[in-house]
């Protein structure tokens, strides 16, 4: 088998497991959780908190960086949330965008 072939079984490999990780997470998500989230959001000022939701919505959106507003829009509206995260094609993520946003909140 050459390399290529081996690199895009170790990504649809990584893929499954990200996507498993995402479905089993989307389980234990509610309508509830997500509002009380973004009410505390609103309410509090938790730095490490907010940095991580915007790399989410940063990855999901795939670009460099997101703010306050994208986020807003993320979690103000739930079902378009969850149609987002079920939707999430992984395997065709940015690998250099989510190394620079992990190499981020590793700082």
């Amino acid at each position: 088998m050459n390399q290529q072939g081996s690199d895009k079984e170790g990504k649809a490999g990584m893929a499954d497991q990200c996507l498993t990780k995402l479905n089993n997470t989307l389980i234990d998500f509610s309508k509830e959780k997500n509002t009380k989230l973004f009410q505390y959001l609103e309410i509090e000022n938790n730095e490490s908190l907010v940095k991580g939701i915007e790399t989410l919505v940063a990855i999901l959106r795939g670009h460099r960086t997101a703010n306050n507003v994208d986020v807003e829009l993320y979690l103000s509206d739930f079902d378009k949330l969850m149609y987002k995260l079920k939707r999430a094609d992984v395997e065709n993520l940015n690998l250099p965008l989510i190394q620079m946003q992990k190499a981020k909140l590793a700082k």
